[in-house]
């Protein structure tokens, strides 16, 4: 197969796995949150949301240090995964700056950018720098237009 089209391909697949798996994600929070304001605690309004967002984050900072660690996932599908910590810390970032858009803005874009210059040093493979840059690009032009979580 041309190589070129191969890896058309691929960032294909890489965008279509990392939408399965956003929505999975933002699935779970939506279970985890229910699960700990109600079910745990009784309370709707406790713990508040903040509380809340860093213990997701948390978990999704332990799931992902698996995911990276481990040796049962190749490069490719540990690239589709880095679409889930990016996005829950970039959407949780637009989250606790709604009201201060440019700084919600700045913030992500020091996170993509720390992010790329992390990967860059590390010497990833593409399909590292592809996902960033589709997720961030994705979300940023998502909020741009209006839309909201």
């Amino acid at each position: 197969m041309n190589k070129l089209l191969k890896n058309i391909l691929q960032a294909l697949v890489i965008a279509a796995i990392s939408v399965v798996l956003l929505n999975l994600t933002f699935l779970f929070y939506a279970i985890f949150q229910n699960a700990i304001s109600r079910l745990i605690l009784g309370d709707p309004f406790w713990p508040p949301l903040p509380l809340v967002h860093i213990l997701f984050l948390v978990v999704i900072g332990a799931i992902s240090w698996v995911v990276f660690d481990s040796k049962l996932f190749n490069t490719f599908w540990k690239a589709a995964y880095t679409s889930v910590p990016l996005a829950v810390a970039l959407v949780f970032i637009g989250i606790i700056f709604y009201r201060l858009s440019v700084m919600a803005y700045l913030l992500g874009a020091l996170v993509s950018l720390g992010v790329l210059y992390y990967l860059w040093r590390a010497k990833k493979s593409w399909f590292y720098f592809y996902t960033v840059i589709l997720v961030s690009l994705a979300l940023g032009i998502f909020t741009l237009l209006g839309g909201e979580i």
